[in-house]
């Protein structure tokens, strides 16, 4: 984690093979670890998802596609955040704010 940021830091492999990597706030990283357990894996399978299109993200992704263009690994990685922030919404308290 980066303490002056508040950010913690995940690796992922991307559709070239290589290495990249994905900040998460902690407080959403240490809600969603609670939830999914191994979040490396847990990003993992949402990139994947994300990358071949699957409907389960399609409400999402819609809301982040431009007419044509392939999505950035910026863009892919905040579609992984509101994902993330989606699945742990539930589970935060009022009293957490």
């Amino acid at each position: 984690m980066n303490n002056i940021t508040g950010k913690t830091v995940f690796t992922f492999i991307n559709e070239s093979g290589d290495e990249s990597t994905l900040s998460l706030d902690k407080f959403v990283a240490d809600k969603l670890a609670r939830s999914v357990g191994d979040i490396h894996a847990w990003i993992q399978a949402q990139y994947q998802g994300i990358i071949a299109g699957e409907e389960c993200f399609a409400k999402v992704i819609k809301s982040f596609k431009r007419r044509g263009e392939p999505f950035s690994r910026r863009t892919i990685g905040d579609i992984i955040r509101v994902v993330a922030f989606m699945r742990i919404a539930s589970e935060i308290n009022d009293s957490e704010f």
